[in-house]
């Protein structure tokens, strides 16, 4: 009897770690193209941004070439002006472009929120199927305890006599 027990601890143990092993991997599978997007929806974002530095930077010195050709009244070239001034609006543009990428990839990643809603419903039916075989283990030891307290009456025959 103890050894029937102890193995069926051990196969409920296993069951067990096998069900919640399964949910991980499910939860896992669930989440991980949506933490991606937001990763590299992120990432685009941090791009975007330094490339804004940079166009920044840029449109910055134009401005102060630009500046420095009217205050000299036209004595220096305007060619430095407006080729920062037309790198620093590259830039700016490429920025534009990556923020709009990630913020798409963000947008996407997130639809239908980030909660692993396959999961929870898979493991609110492995909870309810569990709780169900408990009911059902009651029932059955509760019936087998009532078979060994009342066994069934046996009548025994010897030839032809009943005792």
């Amino acid at each position: 009897m103890a050894d029937q027990i102890s193995d069926l601890v051990k196969n409920i143990t296993e069951d067990v770690k096998t069900i919640v092993q399964s949910e991980i991997d499910l939860a896992k599978a669930e989440m991980v193209p949506k933490f991606k997007g937001f990763g590299i929806g992120g990432g685009l974002f941090a791009a975007a941004g330094v490339f804004a530095v940079f166009a920044l930077t840029h449109l910055m010195t134009a401005a102060g070439f630009g500046l420095a050709v009217a205050y000299s009244r036209g004595e220096f070239s305007a060619g430095p002006a407006w080729g920062f001034l037309t790198i620093g609006g590259a830039f700016l543009l490429f920025a534009v472009a990556l923020a709009a990428i990630g913020f798409l990839l963000v947008r996407r990643a997130g639809r239908g929120g980030v909660t692993p809603t396959q999961t929870i419903e898979e493991a609110g039916a492995t909870v309810r199927a569990a709780q169900l075989a408990l009911a059902r283990g009651k029932e059955q030891a509760k019936a087998d305890n009532e078979a060994r307290k009342n066994p069934p009456a046996t009548e025994v025959w010897v030839g032809s006599d009943k005792l």
